[in-house]
């Protein structure tokens, strides 16, 4: 080789960082899948384990008990957007720091309270904030930064956490709450995160990468050009068509998996199945819901992000539609147990679709704004329980869920258009 070629390589590898070795962008998903599953892991998906209790010893209906998880959700939903923009600007271990701290503080503090309403103010003034800063929105704009390829696997894997504290947390919670009691099961969470999560996180979470990290996924795609760096203002957002079509098919799957997350008991049990069946289904649905996390993004990677939104919310449609049929055999439920599994990418997709829309430096504003809809699916298990005491079936509103879900579908493929360049940079630099 002669001296000016290697010359030339050489400054071209500096400048590009090293293409082989470990890549520090998986640990930072790592670490952020761990912080998911630590705030969501009682908080959330074990909520229902702890309300028979609190309601006996505070002598509090259940139903109040309930209004916790509702309030903490519109209140979630309203910070989403002034999350986004504080993902964007500022340094992931503060904000994952602070977060963390925030809720080892507010489980300690629930393992201490004397009254119902003591729990119910907890969720609604101090647990928004610190599952905000240590949720879906500042993780998935944090990884937005270290993949430029990969983007939707890495996003993918990111999203397993909000799921993966749902596989883990029930069974160990209900082998341990007769046995410990829920005072201390929340006190030893508050400490775990203070001990284990904290740690994790501070060592592992950095806002970009490095000029010496291998380049092979921060670098972007030979061929690809690349979009100038800009800030994209909340007018800018809600202008874009394929916003607007990304979150058509992004929320009618999630009314959808919302109402059999908190309809589907009563649904099978109408149908004269059991308990076991009900639980049975849940199971398989969670397992598909993390393969179709994986998958959706692995996809969305190699095709784009259209087809698979239009294919997540086909899912979604078939599976409700399904579901209205008052079958209960073990195979049948299943099948459709999968079926509605495999849409459980909408938040993948949403995320890998904001990135390649508006690039790593808005991602955090769209995301955020995109989740403050959020909450409109959480209406959906209540009206559809409602329509069946009113008529006697829950085919009805299925049906009607599983068409919108297919309208939604069609809408991705008739108006979504691929964005016209690649994501901005990830080493560029945030606006303050």
């Amino acid at each position: 080789m002669k001296r000016g070629d290697m010359e030339r390589r050489m400054t071209d590898e500096v400048g590009r960082g090293r293409s082989r070795g470990w890549y520090h962008g998986w640990n930072v998903v790592g670490a952020c899948v761990v912080a998911q599953v630590s705030s969501l892991g009682l908080t959330i998906n074990c909520f229902s384990l702890f309300i028979p209790h609190w309601s006996a010893e505070f002598d509090v209906p259940v139903s109040t008990l309930a209004l916790a998880i509702t309030l903490f959700s519109f209140v979630t939903a309203f910070l989403s957007y002034q999350i986004g923009i504080l993902a964007s600007r500022y340094p992931a271990r503060w904000l994952f720091g602070g977060g963390i701290a925030l809720l080892a503080a507010c489980h300690l503090l629930i393992s201490q309270v004397g009254a119902g309403w003591e729990i119910i103010a907890l969720y609604v003034l101090v647990l928004p904030f610190a599952i905000s800063f240590t949720g879906s929105i500042p993780a998935q704009s944090l990884v937005s930064r270290w993949f430029a390829q990969k983007s939707g696997l890495a996003m993918g894997l990111t999203a397993t956490g909000m799921t993966l504290a749902g596989v883990l947390f029930p069974p160990v919670i209900v082998h341990f709450l007769p046995l410990a009691g829920w005072r201390v099961i929340w006190a030893g969470m508050g400490v775990a995160m203070l001990a284990v999560t904290l740690p994790i996180a501070l060592l592992a979470m950095r806002d970009r990468p490095d000029p010496d990290d291998p380049a092979i996924y921060a670098r972007p795609p030979d061929g690809h050009a690349q979009a100038a760096p800009s800030a994209v203002t909340l007018a800018g957002i809600v202008r874009r068509r394929n916003f607007w079509v990304i979150m058509s098919a992004f929320l009618s799957v999630q009314l959808i998996a919302l109402t059999v997350a908190v309809d589907i008991a009563p649904i099978i049990y109408s149908y004269g199945g059991t308990a076991g069946a009900a639980g049975l289904f849940l199971s398989i649905y969670s397992a598909g819901s993390i393969a179709a996390k994986l998958g959706s993004g692995w996809l969305a990677d190699r095709i784009g992000n259209s087809v698979p939104l239009a294919l997540t919310a086909v899912a979604g449609g078939t599976g409700a539609i399904l579901l209205a049929v008052p079958d209960t055999h073990p195979l049948y439920l299943a099948g459709v147990a999968i079926t509605l599994g495999l849409a459980g990418g909408a938040w993948t997709l949403l995320a890998s679709s904001m990135l390649a829309e508006f690039g790593p430096v808005a991602f955090g504003r769209a995301f955020g704004l995109a989740a403050t809809f959020s909450p409109l699916p959480t209406l959906a298990p209540p009206v559809v329980a409602w329509i069946h005491e009113a008529s006697g079936s829950f085919a009805l509103p299925l049906i009607g869920l599983g068409v919108l879900a297919f309208v939604a579908a069609g809408a991705v493929m008739a108006f979504y258009r691929a964005p016209g360049a690649a994501p901005a940079p990830v080493g560029t630099a945030t606006p303050g």
